[in-house]
């Protein structure tokens, strides 16, 4: 049987006299009678599934103290106490449950699991097992529908190496079934033992359907039988909605990650699909990983002396051409010199061809030393925003295509698209890789928050995250250095500012309210009001919890604007 980590739980016994010191207020344990201690027995259950033995064990002290004769509290006392392997106090309430109750089923059925384990670790390992099946027996004498006693007598049979016999029992627990989604989970862990998953996995989801979805080792359990019979995608499914529901479940983590590579692999694999450096996992793909994380830092020389060796061993390796041209992307954008490399790099990036994998990066590249983006550059990014594709790299590269195209909103709605296909932890650092590449960093923080909730490897992603909010503080002092210009009515001067900081933010939001300011009191009403309208579908797609101003100003201001542009071109038209 599976043995837990044992955790130290202190169970209040409700038969011993407790001070008045002690329990101050009677009416707070007066509160759990009645319908409220039914909900409060369901909550103990949820948190005794889903091994939250502390909240647990908080909530069955209230219960104890209030309820001292409910033989069920006193079950659910002893299971908590047997989970966390305190096997002797586990007992002494099973026991108490009998004084109160001495025909409780549940109350044998948990005597039994007790003995069992105590049977499976202590000296007296036939004593105790004999008594496990005296337990059994009478749970399922006292309440003879009830599937709970056979499904235990079938694992104790399977124990004692008795086939035939605990064959028998669970299918006596199938018939007894009847939609007990509990039951159901208990059958799909038995058939999983005993080496058998097609009928492991028949019951463990009869078990979902039947209303047990919302306890992660369900859906552990039912990876792990995926896995077993080879249905990797599906497995990985499974391992990522049990980590939604106990994020930190580092079994289910483990098994997600490992199985990351398996399922690119099984992918690269359908016919027709296009080859690259991912499909043989070696050497090469570890230092273009590497490489690709420092671009991810911008440590542009580190990443661009791999690449370069990657390109010297396989001038036609596509994951180190397009990381090459992300980089001097990057480069450009951040305003920084070309390399002396430039040239000769160029040369691999000129020749490519394109393919799904690299076609952003390629027409990035074919975008450097240009004021705007290049007419033929713009329709091929509309063409890729416009696929319409339910495809992984289709769907990246359409909400990439839109944000470069500034459409924000289409982008976001994009990004949440593809998070609704229950990416694995290897695709989010692709999406949060190619988010950073773009500089689209509010998306990428919001890619990060994401990817924490699945991924373990603090160490890896802390790093990214400090840099981009580096680029939100490198952003906001530019705009402090504009802003005091403004105060000495130097507008022109602040317009430099704003630029640059659109150019590598270009969701910045600040940028665009002060840019409309300055613009405002250089009377060029238009360009200010482009800025304004602008910052207000930021205000609204990444909204602030104190913003700058207030939507009702920002409005003011979109109509202030809009007069003075009218007046402006009225007059103009007049003198015309």
């Amino acid at each position: 049987m599976k043995k837990f980590k044992k955790v130290p739980i202190v169970i209040i016994f409700a038969c011993l006299a407790v001070s008045s010191a002690a329990f101050a207020s009677v009416e707070l344990f007066k509160n759990l009678r009645g319908p409220k201690k039914e909900d409060n027995i369901k909550t103990v259950r949820n948190y005794m599934e889903n091994e939250q033995y502390t909240d647990a064990m908080l909530e069955l002290n209230k219960l104890l103290s209030s309820n001292p004769d409910d033989p069920r509290v006193y079950v659910l006392a002893a299971e908590l106490l047997r989970k966390t392997g305190q096997l002797d106090e586990a007992e002494k309430m099973a026991r108490d449950a009998h004084k109160l109750d001495y025909k409780n089923s549940r109350a044998y059925t948990e005597l039994g699991y007790i003995y069992l384990e105590k049977g499976l670790t202590a000296e007296k390992k036939r004593e105790n097992l004999v008594k496990a099946f005296d337990h059994f027996f009478m749970a399922a004498q006292y309440d003879p529908a009830n599937p709970m006693p056979h499904i235990a007598l079938a694992e104790a049979y399977h124990i004692n190496m008795q086939k035939s016999r605990s064959k028998d029992e669970i299918l006596k627990a199938r018939e007894l079934s009847h939609g007990n989604a509990d039951a159901y989970y208990k059958i799909g862990r038995y058939y999983r033992k005993i080496n058998e998953p097609d009928k492991a996995q028949k019951y463990i989801r009869k078990s979902v359907e039947a209303g047990r979805d919302s306890f992660f080792r369900t859906h552990y359990i039912l990876g792990a039988i995926l896995e077993q019979k080879g249905k990797i995608k599906e497995a990985q499914q499974q391992y990522l909605t049990a980590l939604k529901l106990k994020p930190d479940m580092t079994e289910a983590q483990e098994r997600l990650d490992a199985l990351i590579r398996v399922s690119y692999r099984e992918n690269r694999s359908e016919k027709n699909a296009p080859k690259d450096v991912y499909e043989e996992v070696g050497e090469d793909l570890r230092h273009l990983m590497k490489a690709d994380y420092y671009l991810m830092l911008d440590q542009f020389t580190q990443a661009r002396d791999i690449y370069a060796a990657l390109l010297e061993k396989n001038p036609g390796n596509p994951g180190a051409i397009a990381g090459l041209a992300e980089l001097y992307y990057l480069k450009w954008k951040g305003g920084y010199i070309t390399s002396k490399n430039f040239t000769s790099d160029a040369i691999f990036i000129i020749k490519a061809e394109t393919n799904e994998k690299n076609q952003i990066a390629l027409l990035k590249f074919r975008m450097i030393n240009e004021q705007k983006i290049p007419e033929e550059v713009r329709e091929k990014l509309i063409n890729l925003s416009i696929t319409e594709s339910f495809e992984f790299y289709d769907l990246l590269n359409e909400l990439r295509a839109e944000f470069l195209l500034g459409n924000y909103e289409e982008c976001h709605g994009k990004l949440l698209r593809l998070l609704e296909m229950k990416l694995s932890n290897y695709e989010k650092f692709k999406v949060l890789k190619h988010l950073t590449y773009d500089n689209n960093y509010y998306e990428a923080l919001f890619m990060l928050k994401e990817l924490e909730k699945t991924y373990y490897h603090n160490e890896e992603i802390e790093p990214v995250e400090k840099r981009i909010m580096a680029k939100h503080y490198t952003a906001g002092e530019k705009i402090e250095e504009a802003l005091l210009l403004y105060k000495k009515k130097e507008y022109g001067a602040t317009i430099p500012y704003y630029k640059e900081i659109i150019n590598y933010f270009p969701t910045y939001k600040p940028a665009y309210l002060h840019y409309a300011r300055a613009m405002d009191k250089l009377e060029d009403y238009g360009r200010a009001y482009d800025m304004i309208n602008t910052y207000y579908r930021l205000y609204n797609l990444y909204p602030d919890k104190e913003p700058e101003i207030s939507e009702r100003e920002i409005k003011e201001m979109i109509q202030d604007l809009y007069e003075k542009m009218k007046e402006q071109a009225e007059q103009a038209g007049e003198e015309g």
